[in-house]
């Protein structure tokens, strides 16, 4: 299938790339791209359509929100993104909004 055929494309790029010395870094909110891999230090960071469940709509929805400046929390993410809930699921899974709290809103007591 063509998903397949995709997974068996980045796979061969990562094979190629682990193969001539580079690591690669987990996606960054900050950092990663669409669709082209970051290089940063020592590692590439992949982006954000390596991630399986994220498209390049999403994705360029994500990167066009984040050039407006930091996301106050994941609520404020999904707002700005237009994103659903099933891809901010899968990146909280892998660990894209640790340190982001759910909502903006400051407790009372």
């Amino acid at each position: 299938t063509a998903k397949e055929q995709d997974i068996a494309s980045a796979l061969e790029l990562a094979i190629e790339m682990f193969e001539r010395g580079f690591r690669f870094g987990r996606c960054d909110l900050y950092v990663s791209q669409v669709s082209r891999y970051i290089p940063q230090g020592s590692e590439l960071i992949p982006p954000f359509t390596a991630i399986p469940g994220i498209g390049n709509q999403a994705a360029s929805s994500i990167v066009k929100a984040r050039e407006e400046g930091a996301f106050e929390s994941v609520e404020d993410f999904r707002k700005r993104t237009g994103v659903g809930k099933r891809v901010c699921e899968t990146m909280k899974e892998h660990g894209l909004f640790l340190g982001l709290p759910e909502t903006a809103q400051l407790p009372l007591f």
